[in-house]
């Protein structure tokens, strides 16, 4: 981040205006999570389900947009913003194709920057689960 700040020399004005230029990149976010209400599979945690519109959970800087990508497309499937605690929630859409789907959090500051994405959700999708 820098402070930038112009100042005339021979002008009418008479206060300077400063301003920051923010160039760096958000922080990576954690690994997002299938919420355990979407995994139908035998257990909570196993990142399996019938659900092709689940929900996911993560973290991620406070009040920051947040956006799930299919990492084998690169499609967009959700967005949000994380709250005050920088907790956030959403719900995947559109619907995702059965079979294994990859997920990664990228999140985008006040100014465009873009974090680096998170480590991959690993979801397996599927009417038999």
């Amino acid at each position: 981040m820098w402070l930038v700040c112009l100042c005339p020399l021979l002008s009418r004005l008479r206060a300077c205006c400063c301003f920051l230029v923010d160039t760096g990149a958000p922080a990576k976010p954690a690994t997002p999570v299938l919420d355990p209400a979407s995994d139908t599979g035998v257990s909570d945690s196993d990142g399996i389900t019938s659900d092709s519109t689940p929900t996911v959970t993560g973290t991620a800087d406070p009040g920051s947009d947040v956006r799930l990508v299919n990492n084998a497309t690169g499609a967009l499937v959700a967005t949000t913003q994380a709250d005050d605690n920088g907790a956030y929630s959403v719900t995947v859409t559109p619907a995702l194709a059965d079979g294994t789907t990859e997920l990664q959090a990228v999140v985008v500051d006040d100014v465009g920057n873009e974090s680096p994405p998170s480590n991959i959700l690993a979801l397996q999708i599927g009417k038999a689960h």
